[in-house]
């Protein structure tokens, strides 16, 4: 049960943001199981991330399939590398971007065998030891991905592959260069769900590398000696490879992996500790943190630590907030979005504003939007319930007649049965497939209007 329920969870949640504390001290994070969803068709992924964070840091065993949404499938036991951007339980696959794959030789056979025994993960980090000996351990900040590598000898390469990708992932374009004796930066375009898809990224290493075999997709650095272990930090942007820098340079300085680490949960923390749950067994103590935990892993933070972002209309803009992508919702509507508003009202905020931009660029509200690209995935017009519910909420900070503008242009439209709706009052079958759910999702956003 929730400890200090007279009447609503409402309540509880309300009485525990007032005191911005944690009634007792338990750690949350440690908590959280985020290898539940990895199995049946859950669709979620094991690896590192920050809440709402731009880089998702998770191994990778499959790409291609319903089950290789996430890029990992429990029923796995090999493994690709680790990429650094992942979806997390959708029924359709992208990301999957920038793969690193730690080999105790150039010539490894790939890829890598592992066991779930040899496994562990907990919020903010990751770990497991391949059959071949390596320890990978893997860590975020918000627009970072933190790696260490032990290795069984001196001897160990690390593979770089910018064609690897989930799903139906077209590369459109990859290159790379080494920037540093100890860096290498890139870029990354591709075409999957996402039709346009942009990612730079500044890759640097705790030790200095040697490139043995390259192409334009694909890098292979050997190192001197590996006996200590190898730390790799990798920095994302939408923008550019000077902001991947600017980003990497602000949260990840350092090379003590331990204090990423430390940092990751402590943020976890403080972000889940605002509900404190006292259940009968530690079992339903995780589930309950688990599933509150992957409520919190998108929408994703898109903007860079100088607030530039790629928009709707594929310019460069800055903001003065955070800006966020990935919005599934159809999904998230119902229950997720309300739950914002409750938890965290800053954030919520900050994705409506979002969504405005996102308006303001493009002439529509996002309905499934994905990497500055509108998927145009499932149906309905589900802004119109988030601006509407944060409206009734009186949140504040947006502009609530440009949401209200935004509203009646998406509700205004002819596309997907919206011509036969505003005529007849509901979508016919024989004009459109799915007319009853397309009339009820209309009627339910028009209503919030």
């Amino acid at each position: 049960m929730l400890r200090y329920i007279p009447t609503t969870i409402f309540l509880v949640i309300s009485i525990l943001l007032a005191a911005g504390c944690q009634p007792d001290n338990r750690q949350p994070a440690l908590l959280v199981n985020p290898f539940i969803g990895t199995g049946g068709h859950g669709h979620t992924y094991p690896g590192a991330t920050q809440p709402f964070g731009m880089v998702q840091l998770s191994p990778d065993t499959r790409v291609a399939g319903w089950d290789a949404c996430s890029g990992y499938y429990y029923a796995d036991s090999t493994l690709l590398g680790f990429s650094h951007t992942h979806l997390s339980g959708t029924g359709a696959a992208d990301y999957g971007d920038i793969l690193i794959t730690p080999q105790t030789h150039v010539h490894d056979t790939l890829p890598a065998a592992f066991s779930h025994h040899n496994e562990q993960a907990h919020a903010g980090y990751y770990t497991v030891t391949l059959n071949n000996g390596i320890k990978a351990e893997l860590t975020a900040t918000t627009r970072s991905g933190i790696h260490r590598y032990t290795f069984p000898d001196k001897q160990a390469s690390i593979k770089i592959d910018l064609r690897h990708g989930i799903g139906p992932d077209h590369l459109i374009a990859a290159t790379w260069q080494q920037t540093a004796d100890n860096e290498i930066s890139g870029r990354r375009q591709s075409s999957g769900w996402a039709k346009d898809q942009v990612v730079y990224f500044v890759a640097r290493f705790s030790t200095p590398f040697t490139i043995q075999r390259q192409d334009s997709t694909k890098a292979i650095l050997t190192f001197e000696d590996t006996s200590e272990p190898l730390i790799i930090k990798v920095a994302l942007s939408a923008v550019s490879v000077d902001n991947a820098r600017q980003n990497l340079t602000a949260e990840a300085p350092g090379w003590d992996f331990d204090s990423y680490v430390r940092q990751a949960e402590n943020t976890w923390n403080k972000t889940l500790g605002v509900i404190e749950a006292d259940f009968p067994t530690p079992q339903q103590d995780t589930i309950f943190y688990t599933a509150l935990y992957h409520s919190m892993l998108a929408p994703n933070i898109f903007n860079d630590v100088n607030g530039e972002y790629r928009g709707m209309d594929k310019q460069i803009h800055r903001t003065d907030h955070n800006y966020y992508t990935v919005f599934s919702l159809w999904d998230t509507f119902r229950a997720t979005h309300p739950l914002y508003t409750i938890l965290n009202p800053t954030a919520d905020v900050d994705m409506i504003n979002t969504m405005l931009l996102m308006y303001k660029q493009s002439g529509l509200l996002p309905v499934w939007e994905l990497a500055a690209n509108e998927t145009g995935t499932m149906i309905g017009y589900h802004a119109v319930p988030v601006l509407a519910d944060a409206i009734a909420k009186d949140l504040g900070g947006f502009d609530y007649d440009l949401a209200l503008q935004a509203m009646q242009a998406s509700a205004q439209q002819e596309h997907l049965g919206l011509h036969w709706y505003k005529k007849m009052g509901f979508v016919p079958a024989e004009k459109e497939h799915e007319s009853v759910s397309k009339t009820l999702e209309y009627a339910y956003d028009d209503w919030c209007i």
